[in-house]
């Protein structure tokens, strides 16, 4: 019997949708959590753009579109 490792994760990279004076290029991509629908929406740049006040996260910028929902269901 084997075992493997998962490897470390940064959670701070993940989460640089609340960070200012980031730049985020044409087709990045960013996850955000919807509680009332129990998933995750995918969000991708359609422009490259800074985040900053008042669109600091990267879903909330009007140059950005929803890709995807993953839900996770019960």
């Amino acid at each position: 019997m084997s075992t493997t490792t998962m490897p470390a994760s940064v959670i701070k990279n993940a989460t640089t949708i609340w960070d200012i004076n980031v730049h985020w290029p044409l087709s990045s991509q960013c996850g955000t959590w919807d509680p009332k629908g129990r998933g995750v929406d995918v969000w991708e740049c359609i422009q490259a753009r800074m985040s900053i006040p008042p669109f600091l996260p990267l879903c909330a910028d009007p140059n950005c579109r929803l890709l995807n929902t993953v839900h996770f269901g019960m």
